[in-house]
């Protein structure tokens, strides 16, 4: 997944590893502090998916929402 404000790239294992990688340029999921119309557009177009944080500077609180709406059997994490 890639934050929309700053570029950093992030994988997310079904473990709860969360790593940033650097050099990705392909991601399915773009972390956007709020949707609207033009960024569902581009989504659709570009063939990836929008996760809504409204607390997007708090990067660590976003990854920790995403990882458990992918894996919700996932009870913790850890940063790599």
């Amino acid at each position: 997944m890639r934050f929309s404000h700053d570029n950093s790239t992030y994988i997310i294992e079904d473990s709860g590893i969360i790593s940033r990688v650097y050099g990705q340029e392909k991601f399915h999921i773009l972390v956007v502090d709020k949707i609207d119309h033009h960024k569902i557009k581009v989504a659709v177009e570009n063939g990836y998916k929008l996760f809504e944080c409204a607390e997007i500077n708090d990067k660590e609180n976003c990854l920790i929402k995403i990882l458990h709406a992918l894996y919700p059997e996932c009870k913790t994490c850890k940063f790599t």
